[in-house]
């Protein structure tokens, strides 16, 4: 019982104020902008969960304020009215009947024969019928079998008249005292009583008590909703009509028309229709009524199923908001119960989105772990103890993400098919007397073990960050995939079962003298070593499943690691004598979205932009970067991410500070802490270039230290952000073992570049000294020049594997003046020898000396685009050709 004291104020208000600071910081400062359209649509969807739930919590909040636990009148036993006793059967076993009828032919009240009992069978049934018969009480049956339940209690209706109707289900035994214990709240003369609801109990564990071998340490699962919620529902006179143990006025039934038939349950319409002719209605906490749960997961899942459906429907249909006959409280707290089914949802985004964040880096809110510990920890902390305190301890968080985790797989799709208004209208009936208690258990093992093995995969690779590299940001993280993991194993623990032993449909009459000891008597559990050995096996068989996974982890997942947390890079081109060139001199080309676009079109997943920013930085401003520059940037960088582009950001051309590194150090430093500020919220398929090509006295040992500090820079805002950098002296494959790597930093790339033989490359160019005389010079493809080829990228690939670091050729090229027939072969050979070596390539480049597309005439260089992107055949080839212009013109 919840009582009105200064704990339960303080609790709330305190858990009130720390939703409403986390849920405003969550809108204001979290929602990944700029990493994706995907990135954007899965925190949306987050936020708009969260905020579906924190709704349903502080509706909840304000009705265990000052519950109201109505007060059971004392009224003389001469006043007490006729009564009708519906039991409704359609498919239930005679001897499963005959105790619920028994339990009612015992039932206390001043003149028996004021007691009216009907066994109303949907079925129609001879043996039901002879059932009836010998226990004498009224048989009501009907041929057709419309509107299900609904439809029979309507029939019972018409064919009764006493002024109050008391309905059970065909397994709800009555306790003998229920009838004292709910008739005289209809006699209070101050107030007009639509129905009383009772509690479900059952005389057997229910399927969670009893397959996680918990019957004595957990209460039922029903128990947290009708001896908690439902009374925090009198307050607004919202309270839930159950479908069964309750009581009910005639005169309330008649003036909505009986029994509601607008869903497949009948029950939750039939409550609002009552209330909504303003009746009052009161849910009280005693169990007077105990059945039977059901007994395998196939049959709770239906059953689930068909709850969520039906009041899914009834909300939809009876428009609870347009609603003029209910107050403000009751539609809150009708669209409290109506969204509460939306819980499959919101626990399985639960489950994936930590597994989208860290299996396939999938940005789905933005913030560390300070701000976590915050803004999200005392929420956290305040709401779990608020529903511990508010139910007297019946629920817990821990055990309400249990019981989502076991139902959320089956109930998503039937959930949103109808609240896309894809109704089901048939009605089926939880079976009550299963006798096996057993069901497949490998389709809904299935769903548990697949979220597992992915939520496996997570947590070895954010404790793989945490523990290497001291990634403080990835312990929420950790910590989420740690709680789901448990809810998980306690699905698959809860899903392998545990066979039922039945007392409900043996027992013979005699056993109920008195139905109120039944419980008791029904409730015969296996020992205590028969259910630790069960433990045990169980816990067996998860640590095999544990131990898969990891196995299988290791396998698929440690030795291609980048895979998962790299942008997609294979091949890609440079963006040359654009940006970089210098920014009064016309030399550059005009960069235009349209070729990004081709460049998409044409095959290649990344593109490198690179970019003077020395020329368009303030010296008198702090080196402050021109706006417009940026403003130009933003726009292409944007659209190439839209296209699925890979983009690198590369500081080219920064001349100065390689004839004097420390006058420039400054402004270097500088132009990072600007970029890393202004792309902070893009997504991680943009990449950071430190600076391209250090060469003349920005020395190995100095360059080394620019690497170091300038990282760190990047690091405050961009802890995600891969970064390139590459050796001195042109990126050049001779001094790559001089580069000094921060290991403790696994978000960093090696770059190298290659031109060789130069004399090939650079033949013919004017921009290159010595090599515009050059012409005709061969490159043949030999073995001599294929092991010289080779031995060069070993080299590279060598420092790659001792140092644990992921590389990239992101220059390489041959000048147009080369012979065409040796540029091709060339280009072709070097991208073959740096894919066998797991290298990505980046070709300099798109369209000047270097190019392969022809700006003036918008065509590709078809030969040189296939020696890049090879297709599969000959006449794909040609194809490919035909089909798209944007490739091949």
């Amino acid at each position: 019982m919840v009582y009105n004291n200064f704990k339960v104020k303080f609790i709330t208000v305190l858990s009130s104020i720390s939703i409403i600071v986390y849920i405003v910081w969550r809108y204001l400062n979290t929602i990944p902008v700029g990493h994706g359209w995907l990135s954007t649509t899965c925190a949306i969807i987050l936020l708009t969960i969260e905020t579906i739930g924190i709704f349903e919590t502080f509706v909840y909040y304000y009705g265990a304020n000052n519950p109201i636990y109505p007060e059971l009148p004392k009224i003389d036993e001469e006043f007490f009215p006729e009564i009708d006793i519906f039991v409704t059967t359609y498919n239930e076993s005679a001897n499963l009947l005959k105790n619920t009828i028994l339990g009612c032919l015992n039932l206390e009240y001043p003149d028996k024969n004021k007691v009216h009992i009907y066994l109303c069978d949907d079925g129609n049934r001879k043996e039901i019928k002879a059932l009836a018969k010998d226990l004498k009480v009224k048989y009501l049956a009907r041929e057709e079998r419309l509107f299900a339940k609904a439809g029979n209690l309507n029939n019972a209706l018409k064919k009764t008249k006493s002024p109050l109707i008391a309905n059970f289900d065909a397994d709800m035994i009555p306790d003998s005292k229920f009838l004292m214990k709910t008739v005289p709240y209809f006699l209070k003369s101050e107030e007009k009583i639509g129905f009383i609801q009772t509690p479900q109990g059952f005389y057997e564990p229910d399927l969670f008590q009893y397959y996680l071998c918990l019957e004595n340490k957990i209460p039922n699962e029903q128990d947290y909703f009708y001896k908690n919620v439902q009374i925090t529902k009198n307050k607004s006179n919202s309270v839930i009509y159950g479908g069964t143990n309750a009581v009910l006025s005639r005169e309330a039934l008649k003036k909505i028309n009986g029994f509601s038939t607008v869903s497949i349950t009948e029950d939750f319409a039939t409550g609002i229709l009552i209330q909504s002719r303003g009746y009052t209605c009161y849910a009280i906490n005693e169990v007077l009524s105990s059945g039977v749960p059901p007994h395998n997961l196939k049959s709770l899942v239906k059953q689930r199923q068909r709850w969520a459906r039906g009041c899914i429907q009834t909300g939809r249909r009876l428009n609870i908001l347009s609603r003029e006959d209910l107050s403000i409280q009751q539609k809150l707290n009708y669209i409290s119960s109506v969204s509460y089914w939306f819980f499959c949802l919101k626990r399985l985004i639960y489950i994936i989105f930590p597994i989208l964040f860290s299996v396939f880096n999938i940005v789905v809110a933005k913030c560390d772990i300070k701000q976590a510990l915050i803004f999200w920890g005392p929420m956290y902390v305040l709401t779990n103890l608020a529903l511990r305190i508010l139910s007297n301890k019946i629920r817990t968080s821990k055990w309400t993400s249990i019981y989502e985790t076991v139902l959320a797989p089956f109930l998503f799709f039937p959930v949103i098919l109808e609240s896309m208004g894809f109704s089901k209208k048939e009605f089926i009936v939880t079976k009550k007397d299963n006798k096996n208690g057993k069901s497949s258990k490998i389709w809904f093992i299935f769903f548990y073990s697949l979220y597992a093995i992915f939520t496996i995969i997570g947590l070895i690779k954010s404790f793989y960050w945490v523990y290497l590299y001291k990634e403080k940001n990835q312990l929420l993280t950790l910590f989420w995939l740690s709680i789901n993991l448990f809810y998980l194993f306690a699905a698959i623990f809860f899903a392998l079962g545990r066979k039922r032993e039945f007392y409900s449909s043996s027992k013979g009459s005699n056993e109920f003298s008195g139905v109120s000891e039944a419980p008791e008597k029904l409730n015969k559990t296996r020992s205590k070593s028969q259910r630790t050995k069960l433990t045990f096996k169980k816990s067996f068989i998860l640590l095999i499943f544990l131990s898969v996974s990891v196995i299988a982890f290791n396998k698929f997942c440690i030795n291609n690691l980048e895979k998962l947390i790299f942008p997609k890079m294979n091949c890609g081109i440079n963006i040359g004598n654009a940006l970089e060139s210098p920014k009064d001199v016309d030399w550059g080309m005009d960069l235009k979205n349209r070729y990004l676009k081709e460049i998409q079109e044409a095959g290649f997943d990344h593109v490198r932009i690179p970019v003077r920013f020395s020329d368009y930085t303030d010296k008198e401003d702090n080196y402050r970067i021109d706006r417009a520059l940026l403003s130009r940037l933003d726009k292409h960088i944007l659209y190439a991410l839209e296209l699925g582009l890979t983009v690198i950001l590369d500081l080219h051309h920064f001349n100065e500070i390689m004839d004097e590194p420390q006058k420039y150090e400054e402004e270097f430093y500088n132009i990072w802490e600007q970029l890393s500020v202004h792309y902070k919220n893009y997504p991680k398929e943009l990449i950071f270039e430190l600076l391209n090509e250090p060469v003349r006295n920005l020395y190995p040992e100095l360059w080394n230290t620019y690497i170091k500090n300038s990282i760190q820079i990047i690091r405050e805002d961009n802890p995600y952000r891969l970064v390139i950098f590459g050796p001195y002296y042109y990126y050049n494959i001779d001094n790559i073992e001089r580069l000094e790597l921060p290991y403790e930093d696994p978000y960093i790339m090696v770059a190298f570049h290659y031109y060789e033989p130069n004399d090939f490359a650079f033949q013919g160019n004017k921009y290159h000294p010595g090599f515009e005389d050059l012409k005709d010079i061969p490159w043949k493809g030999s073995s001599a020049d294929l092991d010289f080829l080779s031995n060069r990228f070993e080299r590279v690939e060598n420092f790659a594997k001792e140092h644990k670091v992921k590389v990239t050729l992101n220059e390489f090229g041959v000048t147009k003046e080369a012979p065409r027939h040796f540029r091709r072969l060339w280009t072709e050979e070097v991208r073959k020898e740096a894919e066998r070596r797991n290298f990505s390539v980046c070709y300099w480049e798109f369209g000047s000396g270097f190019g392969i597309y022809n700006i003036e005439r918008d065509v590709w260089d078809h030969d040189m685009l296939e020696a890049l992107i090879p297709l599969p055949n000959k006449s794909e080839t040609l194809k490919k050709v035909q089909m798209s212009k944007s490739r091949f013109k």
